[in-house]
């Protein structure tokens, strides 16, 4: 019998915990479809590489194009151009209490979205 989930955030949280592999550059450029259930997001919460840089925040959860769960966020981009919207897969993050961290450095995030860093 297999499990089903009430929202999404929960089958998130389980996919999160299941998922062990890295994800690929592709994975990350996926287009988001934002869910319209924003009582189950930490939207608003604040987006951390794995070095402890502050990116950007979490805009909403959602699916992407093989309907797998991902966060949307805003990922802060260098000399005030605007930020850029990105889907990150379950296995790229961490969620904590007051944030979420991501499983790759700034200089990672910024070298998949072809950036040159702040």
């Amino acid at each position: 019998m297999p499990l089903v989930f009430r929202d999404r955030l929960a089958a998130a949280a389980v996919a999160l915990a299941l998922a062990g592999a890295q994800a690929t550059s592709q994975d990350a450029q996926r287009q988001p479809r934002a869910t319209s259930q924003p009582h189950q997001t930490p939207a608003g919460l604040p987006l951390y590489s794995s070095d402890g840089r502050k990116l950007g925040k979490v805009i909403a959860t959602g699916l992407d194009s093989d309907d797998e769960p991902v966060l949307v966020a805003e990922i802060e981009r260098p000399l005030g151009i605007g930020p850029q919207t990105i889907a990150i897969p379950t296995n790229m993050f961490v969620p904590r209490r007051d944030r979420i961290e991501l499983t790759i450095t700034e200089a990672e995030v910024n070298a998949r979205l072809g950036g040159t860093g702040r």
